[in-house]
């Protein structure tokens, strides 16, 4: 990297359980313990050699884009003070589908490093399963070392004594505070009419260098290392929110709700619609119960279930149950059907 440049590989660390060197029963196994959410991520300079550990505590449980962005600016903040040269971030992270790949982190990060005069930046998501590394480390250390002050007799009943407890007996990990009442501002902040990327759940690097506008691939491009952040490798795909939003797109799925188990869907499987149940969902893909193809808009419950998981992206809409029009087919909403076919094709 030059100078100009720096690399912040970030992760949620699992919330810290606070605790006390001594507890009575009902403490020990009830509900009456408080957590600590920690957002760990560690700092590379371009031109220095050794990199930066850092740790954000808050006693608030989002990990929502705003409160991702919330946790980020002290650090940012500590990296323009002390390294003004920076221009460029390099991101990266794992890609869960409610914290960082998602729409609502791709606008604050097409927008937050814009307000903060920076030339631009990119986030590249590893593979599912592939996102344990140094930020891992930093977490571990740090539970460690409060677990150990705990059995020395040292109580640490909430976020804010955690931090203060760590910020005393840690030298090598820069430790900040976040305040729960500003976690839940920027969260109130956080506009509500936000329209999807498509493939979103394919992307793993997006790019920005022009407030509200992100370029986006479904393979990391080394070119940005080079200055290159206008590159147009791997079919690189174009976004514009701000124009996106002008023309009223329906609203993505939101995933991250409780509420979706159950309901009918329509999805696109080798360029066709099938409607279908969902069964399940984890963090990238649903399982899905499809209906099988009779005709056109026509459909029926197969002999044998079939039932598959899916990526996000090819979950299209939440739609009504479809309709009987005999005694073993069924069709979707005419007008559903109508306006997902002409997307389609």
């Amino acid at each position: 990297m030059s100078k100009e440049e720096a690399v912040i590989h970030i992760d949620f660390s699992e919330n810290y359980t606070c605790k006390y060197s001594s507890e009575i029963q009902a403490v020990h196994f009830g509900s009456s313990h408080q957590q600590a959410n920690l957002h760990t991520g560690v700092l590379y300079i371009g031109g220095e050699k050794e990199p930066i550990c850092f740790c954000t505590v808050s006693s608030s449980k989002h990990k929502s884009p705003p409160a991702i962005w919330d946790h980020m600016n002290p650090v940012l903040d500590y990296l323009q003070a002390t390294y003004p040269q920076v221009s460029v971030l390099h991101f990266l992270s794992d890609g869960p589908c409610t914290q960082y790949k998602q729409k609502g982190n791709f606008f604050l990060f097409s927008t937050e490093l814009a307000r903060r005069s920076l030339k631009g930046g990119t986030w590249n998501f590893f593979e599912a399963s592939h996102g344990k590394g140094a930020p891992d480390g930093v977490g571990g250390t740090l539970k460690r070392t409060a677990d150990k002050l705990v059995t020395n007799g040292r109580d640490i009943p909430d976020a804010r004594e955690l931090y203060k407890v760590l910020k005393e007996n840690t030298s090598t990990i820069k430790l900040f505070y976040i305040e729960n009442e500003a976690v839940e501002q920027a969260v109130e902040r956080m506009p509500g009419q936000i329209p999807p990327v498509p493939s979103t759940m394919r992307t793993h690097q997006v790019v920005t260098f022009t407030p509200g506008e992100i370029f986006y691939r479904e393979v990391s491009c080394m070119c940005s290392t080079h200055k290159q952040l206008r590159c147009q490798c791997f079919t690189t795909k174009h976004f514009s929110f701000n124009q996106t939003a002008q023309k009223g797109l329906t609203e993505a799925i939101a995933w991250e709700s409780g509420d979706l188990l159950g309901k009918w869907c329509v999805l696109r499987y080798d360029n066709d619609l099938y409607p279908g149940i969902i069964l399940n969902i984890d963090e990238t893909h649903a399982l899905v119960k499809c209906m099988h193809r009779a005709g056109v808009n026509r459909f029926f419950w197969p002999a044998r279930e079939d039932i598959l998981w899916y990526l996000f992206d090819e979950v299209l809409e939440i739609i009504r149950a479809p309709q009987p029009v005999t005694s073993r087919h069924m069709e979707v909403q005419k007008d559903v059907w109508r306006r997902l076919s002409q997307s389609l094709s």
